[in-house]
């Protein structure tokens, strides 16, 4: 709160205006209560995600009460907050006294995090990360200042609808399970009735003009559309190297094409959030925030888990969402002597080196075959040994 009135006391000095104290409180005040109920709803959709990837690779609804995944008892209303009732109860079902694993207040955490980082880069500067969004100028971010339009709250409800059902994409390969393709389709679906509601959402159209007599709507479905296509292109292009040996139909049940399937599925969405201008870029940074990741959790043994591309799509989108704009302004500066679809062409090539690091790095961290003998097929089981084991 204090921070925030300093922000907005220098923002009225910046501008030539005279420091107003009671209103620089009156704007940090106002800042912080929405940033704390972004972060509470973030935590939220968190513990839903959390049953979503727990209840989807089953072909269970995700519908109904919140249950114990030991006892099967209903939680209560107030055994069931986000965050805090973990803490609460130590960690532990009420009934039955079985650890409940660290990873689900880990995950609530995470979202609620990731809701604070939406807020701040887009909806509290009102869009100054969008390539052709004017936004705010840099010291100006107070949200008193913004104007809420109908564009910018769909914007971000897309994409935290899109990021939501990444991270549980994300989920469901950590635990080494099949991720469903109706969970993609659901993201695709969300994207596409957004922009045919609201074309003006869209940030980047598939083509720079429109031509006269053509029906805005049927532009922007043919931009969700040339950009989840790209997308698909850019995965196909990428997964001989990250998943070496999968059937190139893949209609194959083996571990290693339902891999390449899944992360085709994965960057489909992402690319139809972007367009195709801003799937090769999008793979640069999702290649870099996987690696620094992997680099970060090497002394963890679940690091042997992540070395699934899929686990980071969602990490590739946030960041490149929040710097889209001057990510998206480094074309500037390339050379401009070929056509534009063999500079992107050349620039998707250009993403092979970096996926062979990471392939390389993922392996390399990964424990011995031997080490990991029917370990990965039931996770529910083990955590309930080991809960077991801790109560006893």
């Amino acid at each position: 709160m204090f921070v925030q009135m300093l922000i907005g006391a220098s923002t009225f000095a910046k501008f030539g205006e005279l420091v107003d104290w009671h209103s620089a409180v009156v704007s940090a005040l106002l800042d912080v209560t929405v940033a704390c109920w972004f972060f509470a709803v973030g935590a939220s959709i968190g513990s839903f995600l959390n049953v979503v990837a727990f209840r989807l690779p089953q072909g269970r609804g995700i519908g109904g009460n919140s249950q114990c995944p030991y006892c099967c008892t209903t939680i209560s209303r107030s055994d069931n907050v986000p965050i805090l009732s973990w803490f609460k109860l130590r960690g532990r079902c009420r009934t039955c006294r079985l650890l409940i694993p660290a990873r689900y207040v880990v995950i609530e955490i995470a979202v609620a995090i990731v809701f604070s980082i939406l807020y701040y880069s887009e909806f509290y500067s009102g869009g100054r990360n969008l390539p052709g969004v004017a936004g705010l100028p840099f010291g100006a971010s107070a949200l008193a200042r913004v104007t809420v339009s109908t564009e910018l709250v769909v914007r971000m409800i897309i994409h935290a609808f899109a990021l939501g059902g990444l991270i549980v994409a994300a989920l469901i390969a950590v635990r080494k399970q099949k991720v469903p393709l109706g969970l993609y389709l659901w993201c695709l679906l969300a994207i596409i009735v957004a922009a045919i509601a609201i074309p003006q959402s869209q940030i980047i159209r598939w083509r720079k003009f429109l031509p006269e007599g053509v029906d805005v709507r049927l532009d922007a479905l043919a931009t969700v559309l040339c950009g989840c296509v790209a997308g698909i292109a850019m995965a196909r292009l990428l997964a001989p190297l990250l998943y070496p040996g999968f059937d190139r139909s893949l209609m194959s049940s083996d571990r290693e094409t339902s891999g390449a399937r899944q992360f085709v599925g994965a960057l489909a969405v992402a690319g139809a959030l972007t367009g195709w201008q801003s799937v090769v870029p999008l793979t640069f940074v999702l290649l870099l925030c996987a690696i620094i990741a992997l680099r970060c959790l090497r002394r963890f043994a679940a690091v042997a888990w992540m070395a699934d591309l899929t686990v980071w799509v969602w990490l590739g989108l946030l960041v490149f969402r929040a710097f889209w704009k001057p990510i998206y302004s480094l074309h500037v500066y390339l050379p401009d002597v070929a056509a534009p679809i063999v500079t992107y062409t050349l620039g998707a090539l250009a993403t092979a080196p970096l996926a062979i690091v990471f392939c390389r790095y993922s392996r390399a961290l990964a424990p011995e075959p031997t080490q990991e003998p029917q370990q990965d097929e039931d996770d529910d089981e083990e955590d309930e040994f080991e809960a077991e084991e801790a109560d006893s």
